[in-house]
């Protein structure tokens, strides 16, 4: 007799869900009810922040806002420039509520011209806004990054909205993969990677070290597939899992897909509000230093299609992962 496997469904998202007319709208207006004097108050208070901060803190999120409005009306020449300090008032703002600290008054990272648009860099500092979201943020080792040097490529790769767009700029290997979650009751549960340029062969010889963090939590399956070693018993172990070991989709969906890093050995590892801040650093430093690197951008090219979908993302997506740092997980649909 053959047992039949009893599937979770699903996408095993959680968080606040909204319905509303229009999402990317309500998530900018849901902003201003965070950048009240109130609730930041209320999020100081919980935090153990002296609220003496929290003027500081709702003048950024109030000037974060205004910035992103006049964003709306502006060319790639100069929307990067209104957009970068759109998310860095939202974060030092947060940064004030949460923390009570910015990191100083320096951004925590330092520019330098390339030999093109998309080789321009970004230097780690050690101090700053930039390193203080990584310690917020927990990244593993945050502090290692000091001194390490971004293209804006490397900031894009590390992107999951991005992943489409990422072969019109580059050759390189994206740090991003699609996974396809199939969790059964009380059964093997599959994780299934999607990635253009990860081959059966690297996959198979290599998944340990291109997803260290599954090495002890998985076991080989077969075609870009791994068995999670853990049998679910309920609905809420598979959410568990899912938000603790990938990367949520910030769109609420009806099928279980997620993402993840690659881990390559060229490669530094960043959250998405990290990468997102600094691709939009490195942008807002041409269109302020050196325009002349975005005139491709403006014409029908590859090279301009790419960056208004960088631009357009950040401003969808910034706000969503703000949002998540004082309520968690938001969704609206």
């Amino acid at each position: 007799m053959i047992r039949a496997k009893i599937p979770f469904d699903g996408s095993f998202q959680k968080g606040n869900l909204y319905r509303t007319g229009n999402g990317f709208h309500a998530s900018w207006k849901h902003l201003q009810r965070i950048g009240t004097k109130e609730n930041l108050s209320r999020v100081a208070s919980a935090n153990h922040v002296d609220i003496s901060v929290v003027d500081k803190a709702s003048l950024r999120i109030r000037q974060a806002i205004e910035f992103r409005e006049a964003a709306v009306y502006s060319s790639v020449l100069t929307k990067p420039l209104l957009l970068y300090y759109s998310a860095l008032n939202l974060v030092r703002g947060i940064l004030f509520a949460l923390s009570g600290d910015i990191g100083g008054s320096s951004h925590g990272l330092k520019y330098s011209s390339g030999s093109s648009l998309v080789d321009c860099t970004a230097t780690v500092k050690k101090s700053g806004t930039f390193p203080k979201i990584l310690e917020l943020q927990k990244v593993t080792e945050w502090d290692s990054y000091s001194c390490k040097d971004f293209s804006l490529i490397d900031f894009l790769l590390l992107i999951p909205e991005l992943q489409q767009e990422m072969h019109l700029l580059t050759d390189k290997n994206s740090l991003i993969s699609i996974v396809k979650v199939e969790a059964f009751i009380n059964d093997d549960s599959i994780l299934t990677f999607f990635n253009t340029k990860l081959t059966k062969e690297d996959f198979e010889i290599n998944w340990k070290d291109l997803f260290p963090w599954f090495s002890e939590e998985c076991d080989y399956h077969g075609e870009y597939s791994l068995k999670v070693k853990q049998r679910f018993r309920n609905h809420e172990e598979v959410i568990a899992f899912c938000h603790k070991k990938l990367i949520r989709d910030l769109y609420w969906r009806d099928n279980a897909f997620w993402f993840d890093h690659i881990n390559r050995k060229y490669s530094l590892l960043l959250p998405r509000l990290p990468a997102y801040l600094g691709g939009l650093y490195i942008l807002s430093n041409i269109s302020r230093y050196e325009p002349e690197y975005l005139k491709s951008a403006l014409q029908p090219t590859d090279l301009a299609y790419a960056i208004n979908a960088f631009l357009d993302n950040a401003e969808r997506c910034i706000p969503l992962l703000i949002i998540e740092m004082l309520e968690g997980p938001t969704y609206y649909v």
